[in-house]
């Protein structure tokens, strides 16, 4: 590809400057990305925490799009298994407990 002229070089970087053309950044692997978050034990923008309702407590939605196999977030709680879930939702009034997929396995979070 040749190289543009001066003029279209100027007019290129106005309009990088003012956001209409945006720079291509460089994507970082997904485990790259995760590690970054992770060490600076900072949340990724993009995210929002909405309060439901009385029975289902807090929830944390995503405000932007993410592409397939991005990181997303890192979760810090005990994961146990859905029966052992069930077994304390079962023995508990509070609904404590979230259930996700992780790499295709059905998987169980607490913040008891």
């Amino acid at each position: 590809m040749a190289n543009l002229s001066y003029g279209k070089r100027m007019l290129k970087a106005g309009l990088e400057s003012q956001g209409i053309l945006q720079k291509k950044v460089k994507r970082l692997k997904p485990e790259e990305d995760a590690k970054w978050w992770c060490q600076a034990g900072l949340d990724k923008d993009g995210f929002k925490v909405k309060y439901i309702s009385d029975y289902k407590g807090f929830g944390v939605f995503a405000e932007k799009d993410f592409r397939a196999g991005d990181f997303l977030l890192e979760y810090v709680g005990e994961i146990i298994t859905e029966e052992e879930a069930f077994e304390r939702q079962r023995k508990c009034d509070e609904n404590n407990f979230f259930f996700y997929k992780n790499k295709g396995k059905s998987m169980c979070g607490t913040y008891m």
